[in-house]
């Protein structure tokens, strides 16, 4: 079966997650969204290693690096099947979206402590985690 998202290639999670240009560009809005441009055009297999290789604990970069990736992961595999169960098209701009929404949105219901990554994220997802104290940082 041809792949459903860019139609050249045969469907595979390596294709559809990495290797589909539709997705591709995907993944490149949010990795850039996340500041992580250089993971671009990676194989499943090493952004696995490297995210494994990464801190993943309660800092705030880690959980929006996690949230992103699950929420880019979820939309390219419903686009995938809404193309070919519902004949229904979004473009690489409205799953981007969709996809900040997400994640912005779950960012609102985390208690966090007041550092200059909250402040970024903050800033960069425009989310307000509400009255942290900053001080200097």
């Amino acid at each position: 079966m041809v792949c459903a998202l860019c139609h050249e290639e045969t469907d595979s999670h390596e294709h559809l997650f990495f290797k589909c240009k539709f997705s591709n560009e995907l993944w490149n809005k949010v990795l850039e969204k996340i500041q992580e441009q250089q993971w671009g055009n990676l194989e499943w297999q090493t952004l696995i290693e490297k995210l494994a290789s990464l801190y993943n604990g309660n800092s705030i970069n880690s959980v929006v690096r996690r949230l992103s990736l699950a929420s880019c992961v979820y939309m390219i595999w419903q686009e995938r099947n809404c193309r070919l169960f519902r004949d229904e098209r979004r473009t690489v701009e409205v799953l981007f979206q969709i996809v900040c929404d997400t994640v912005r949105n779950r960012l609102k219901s985390l208690k966090v402590k007041g550092s200059k990554a909250t402040k970024s994220v903050e800033e960069v997802w425009d989310v307000n985690f509400g009255n942290i104290e900053y001080g200097n940082m």
